[in-house]
């Protein structure tokens, strides 16, 4: 799937609010928002959301894009900062 593709068919969503779970069909893609990560008071430098993107007949592709949290404002994100993204687990130690 292109990068190109992706963001044609997001042309003119970068307005409505994604949140994890959000489902959108456009243009013969599904996309998900499957993860949203801050964007609230405390965590506005840092805002980010992934969505995945299938189109019938390919393997899904996983998306992400940048944005900020302002009291103010809103989140926001930057569309021109999307790029594709690969899951990939991590295992990490906690001290406690």
């Amino acid at each position: 799937m292109l990068e190109q593709d992706v963001k044609d068919a997001l042309d003119g969503r970068s307005n409505s609010p994604w949140y994890e779970g959000k489902t959108v069909e456009d243009s013969g893609f599904k996309f998900s928002c499957i993860k949203e990560h801050g964007g609230y008071e405390g965590a506005g430098e840092e805002y980010w959301i992934v969505i995945s993107a299938e189109r019938e007949g390919e393997e899904s592709t996983f998306w992400r894009i940048d944005g900020f949290y302002a009291s103010h404002y809103g989140s926001e994100l930057d569309w021109s900062t999307l790029h594709q993204v690969t899951p990939r687990p991590k295992t990490i130690t906690v001290w406690e």
